[in-house]
């Protein structure tokens, strides 16, 4: 997975269908894995990656609280609020109800799931 030609690290990768969804992360190339899969046939993507400015939705050790976080993923319109954490993927690609990215999975599966984004 890349933005802008650059691999995309850290990212969340969702697909969905009416009846299932799974989710994965990227690693430093922009590799993922779906935990769970996905269903053969059409399958919906949206894919997430949040910038968190140093010392925002901290917890109580200093950390990055992840359920404040997970909750920007699920809220496009927050994450893209003037302030505090923003979302870096385009809205095109980030918010599940607008975006542009399906894939048919073949009842064999597939490992060649790649998408390169365009930064804008």
């Amino acid at each position: 997975m890349t933005l802008g030609g650059k691999p995309l690290e850290g990212a969340n990768v969702y697909y969905f269908s009416e009846q299932y969804s799974s989710a994965g992360k990227t690693d430093a190339a922009g590799v993922y894995e779906l935990t769970k899969g996905a269903l053969p046939g059409e399958n919906r993507v949206y894919i997430s990656k949040i910038s968190v400015p140093e010392g925002a939705l901290a917890d109580s050790d200093g950390g990055v609280d992840e359920g404040q976080l997970m909750a920007m993923a699920g809220d496009p319109a927050l994450a893209r609020s003037k302030s505090g954490p923003k979302e870096i993927v385009p809205v095109k690609y980030s918010d599940p109800s607008k975006t542009e990215l399906t894939i048919t999975v073949p009842e064999s599966g597939t490992e060649a799931a790649d998408f390169a984004l365009e930064a804008k």
